[in-house]
């Protein structure tokens, strides 16, 4: 994005850009999404919005209007999607945003429910579990807490360490190479590249949906990359076994299949109304209806109760944003394989 976005980020009050820049967008972009049936591009419009409801380059209350014409999607959908993400997202700034809870209450009379399971990307330690059968947790005095550059830098071996199944194709190779962390690593900094303006924050997410090599990944994987991208961004420190030397990622535990269910039936697309556009976003439809029947209007008509808008109290996280990028020196060789 351009200069003038991160300065409107910057300016933000703390509590809302700690949200912004933190994880919970894109855990609530991709749950929701999974769970109407959003395709990954579709999803990164979504996140596209997201960002600009928070700077007020597009306007809250159009968020339905705007999906309905951008993914596109049928109004009842729109509104179930526009419900879902600002429960999660706005309502717990409900300070900042102080029209969130009439605006849910007008979306959910015509919402439709999800018909997916949503899967989320948890990162929380009780929820997790080592994503290498072969690096077993150790006990917490045997690990070690620093960046991913800082490993490296320490050890090169780790720049092999394995994080994902599938080979990867790097830039300046048409063989497919080991997904270690150095060669994941090297081909994020490259794809970092392209978009020098935006915040680091969405150009991970951008790079893990997006990207040749993010969009072959399993949900798990992606939240093994998403840890070891923040490191490198953000200097954020991960854990090290002092007895392997080997990075310990976590992943959640994997979700139940959704229920199969029948074939949706043909929607008819209703015009879309004159809006607020999101500059830059293809017109290319990229809305793939869920495999189940959507009801009418009068079939679904879900009350709001007085605890889904009391809103839970946000503990939003702060980190330390760092909007002009990152540049680690890493070892010039990333021992790639």
């Amino acid at each position: 994005m351009d200069l003038a976005f991160r300065e409107k980020v910057n300016n933000l009050p703390e509590p809302v850009k700690n949200v912004l820049l933190s994880d919970l967008p894109t855990q609530t972009v991709h749950g929701v999404g999974t769970s109407y049936g959003i395709a990954l591009d579709g999803r990164g419009k979504i996140a596209k919005l997201i960002g600009l409801v928070f700077v007020n380059d597009a306007p809250l209350e159009k968020m339905p209007e705007i999906f309905q014409r951008e993914l596109p999607a049928p109004m009842e959908i729109a509104n179930g999607l526009s419900c879902a993400l600002a429960k999660t997202i706005f309502l717990p700034l409900k300070q900042y945003f102080p029209n969130i809870e009439s605006l849910i209450q007008n979306w959910s009379r015509t919402a439709t429910p999800p018909t997916h399971k949503a899967e989320l990307l948890e990162l929380e330690e009780n929820n997790s579990a080592p994503i290498q059968n072969e690096t077993p947790k150790p006990a917490p005095q045997e690990i070690a807490n620093q960046t991913i550059a800082s490993a490296i830098n320490q050890k090169p071996e780790i720049a092999n360490q394995k994080i994902t199944e599938s080979p990867i194709r790097l830039p300046d190779s048409e063989s497919p190479r080991l997904p270690s962390i150095g060669n994941w690593l090297t081909d994020y900094a490259k794809f970092r590249t392209g978009f020098p303006e935006q915040d680091l924050a969405l150009v991970r997410m951008r790079y893990i949906y997006e990207s040749q090599n993010g969009r072959a990944l399993k949900e798990q994987e992606r939240v093994a990359l998403n840890q070891v991208l923040k490191s490198f961004d953000e200097q954020i420190e991960l854990p090290f076994s002092k007895e392997t030397g080997l990075l310990i990622l976590e992943k959640p535990m994997p979700s139940a299949p959704a229920p199969k269910s029948a074939p949706a039936q043909p929607i008819p697309q209703p015009q879309p109304p004159r809006g607020v556009p999101i500059s830059g976003l293809p017109q290319k439809p990229t809305y793939q209806p869920p495999p189940s029947s959507i009801p009418t209007k009068d079939a679904y008509k879900e009350p709001v109760s007085s605890e889904d808008l009391s809103g839970p109290v946000l503990q939003a996280p702060k980190p330390t944003p760092k909007l002009e990028g990152n540049i680690v020196n890493l070892r010039k060789d990333f021992n790639q394989q």
